[in-house]
């Protein structure tokens, strides 16, 4: 099995990380929820998600991908969240990949940060699938 460097990925794709960490993203995506090849809908600079949302079993899911080099973006996707769902009413459900991990919380196991995400979420009615650095190793080997 091939590790997940991330620092390599950094260094061949200077300058254009968060580009193509959405592209990475974007065919994980397809592949994961056996979407079609020809890909999904989706304008230059979309608000909030990457694409248009798309029908998976019932729901209306999109997806957002954030690059980082020092943890999880959690501020800039709770914003993200914000936006989609204001662009996109309908919108039930998220899927987060980011190249980060949340560390195991100091007062319970579950982190302050990834909960205030998913509360903020939960505000705005939406659900949060998360893919993060051990979800790409997986997603990576098949």
């Amino acid at each position: 099995m091939r590790e997940t460097n991330w620092n390599n990925f950094k260094a061949k794709f200077s300058q254009r990380e968060g580009t193509k960490f959405e592209e990475l993203a974007y065919h994980l995506f397809l592949r994961e929820f056996d979407l079609p090849s020809a890909g999904v809908f989706g304008y230059k600079d979309q608000t909030g998600i990457e694409t248009e949302p798309v029908e998976i079993n019932g729901e209306n899911v999109g997806f957002q991908a954030k690059y980082s080099d020092n943890g999880v973006p959690t501020g800039a996707i709770k914003d993200s969240l914000t936006k989609a769902k204001s662009k996109n009413p309908d919108l039930d459900r998220v899927v987060v990949y980011t190249n980060q991990e949340f560390g195991e919380g100091k007062k319970s196991k579950e982190p302050e940060a990834k909960t205030g995400v998913e509360s903020h979420a939960k505000i705005l009615g939406l659900a949060i699938d998360w893919r993060v650095h051990k979800n790409f190793e997986a997603l990576l080997a098949q």
